[in-house]
């Protein structure tokens, strides 16, 4: 292996495999440090809410979902609002 002009010092298998190994792992720490895990927790539990808030509303209050039939809109636009700041300030 070379580098991309084809000057430079040529690698050895073991220490192009070692070059890909470094790269992978500064990536998967960079993903760390920016909080991807937290931001896709905090996704599920958006999520989630978002779906038992409109189970709930359609099981134990049929008469407002009946009679505001727009209802999940404004929810999920709160809960996308709540997420995007929260992603901002984990990320």
């Amino acid at each position: 292996m070379q580098a991309a002009n084809g000057e430079g010092q040529a690698l050895t298998p073991g220490e192009g495999w070692e070059a890909i190994y470094e790269t992978m792992e500064r990536g998967r720490s960079s993903m760390y440090l920016a909080g991807t895990t937290g931001i896709l927790l905090l996704w599920g539990v958006i999520v989630s809410l978002g779906y038992f808030s409109q189970y709930a509303v359609e099981t134990f209050a049929t008469g407002f979902a009946d009679e505001r039939p727009w209802f999940p809109g404004p929810l999920w636009g709160a809960l996308a609002a709540a997420g995007i700041a929260g992603s901002a300030i984990i990320g």
